[in-house]
């Protein structure tokens, strides 16, 4: 009974609202053994869908909400709102505190909570702040998210930072799209059995069972690429528009970091390496 209502209860969250249903039609007789699916066109309807064969019948279904391309809107609200108000928590913590932020989310140093040094005032000066508790920090903070306050959520001890989505935390894997379980194979990628879904199954799988594979997973080298500037800090690159309308990035040496007279640290991302400027520093 309770796992039937907690299971309601997840589905009927707001950011929930906006996911798509589905509707089947059936076509007529399977002509496949088995089961099989296979993607699909729905023309004049403008979206794509799936032709699936399963226990003697082939039916179609599509997706009878909003198009492939649509955002639903109370997604975007809520996104964007959680957004707002993460930034204004990261303004209050400090960039010398912040290590990693996500969506609706971050981990902070708590040991740079007691270092007024980079923090906004209303966090840093105030006595609580001083005092480097954190629950009394996140207190801070929260007249500035109303109605949402942070939460201390779990602690770590050792943090590897590759990516936004991908972290080591204390020796586990917290990868987006690699599977924990993933092992490091001599030439630097990685490798895991995964469980593939309905879907895979249908079109690739063997109709006696399931079928694992194993997958192999390589991680970029960079994935947030910034320009890393003298002082430690990355600023994000800027972009803009040409005269027939393409979007360009800005090199650093037009950026407003140079304009401000920041200087470029040793050492960029390759991917920016055509934007970055002949002359060392700013």
């Amino acid at each position: 009974m309770v796992r039937l209502a907690l299971k309601h209860q997840g589905r009927a969250v707001a950011g929930k609202w906006a996911q798509r249903s589905w509707s089947k039609t059936v076509i007529g007789l399977s002509t496949t053994y088995g089961w099989n699916y296979a993607d699909a066109w729905v023309n004049g309807a403008g979206t794509r869908g799936a032709i699936i064969d399963m226990a003697g019948t082939k039916f179609l279904s599509v997706p009878d909400q909003d198009g492939d391309n649509a955002y639903p809107a109370v997604l975007a609200w809520i996104e964007s709102y959680t957004r707002v108000a993460l930034g204004r928590a990261i303004e209050q913590l400090g960039a010398s505190v912040i290590v990693q932020c996500d969506t609706d989310g971050m981990i902070i140093d708590t040991t740079a909570l007691t270092e007024a040094g980079d923090m906004a005032e209303a966090t840093a000066r105030s006595e609580r702040g001083r005092r480097g508790g954190l629950s009394e920090a996140l207190a801070s903070v929260a007249g500035h998210t109303v109605p949402l306050r942070l939460r201390a959520k779990t602690a770590y001890r050792n943090l590897e930072v590759i990516g936004p989505q991908h972290l080591t935390l204390d020796g586990q894997k917290r990868w987006s799209g690699v599977p924990g379980s993933a092992k490091r194979e001599p030439d630097g990628s990685y490798s895991a059995w995964t469980w593939p879904k309905l879907a895979w199954q249908m079109t690739n799988g063997d109709t006696r069972g399931y079928t694992r594979v194993v997958q192999t997973y390589r991680l970029a080298s960079s994935y947030a690429p910034g320009w890393l500037l003298s002082d430690g800090t990355v600023a994000a690159p800027e972009a803009r528009l040409t005269a027939d309308q393409r979007v360009e990035l800005v090199p650093y040496n037009e950026s407003r970091y140079a304009a401000r007279g920041d200087h470029l640290a040793a050492g960029q991302p390759a991917i920016l390496a055509a934007l970055t400027e002949a002359t060392s520093g700013g």
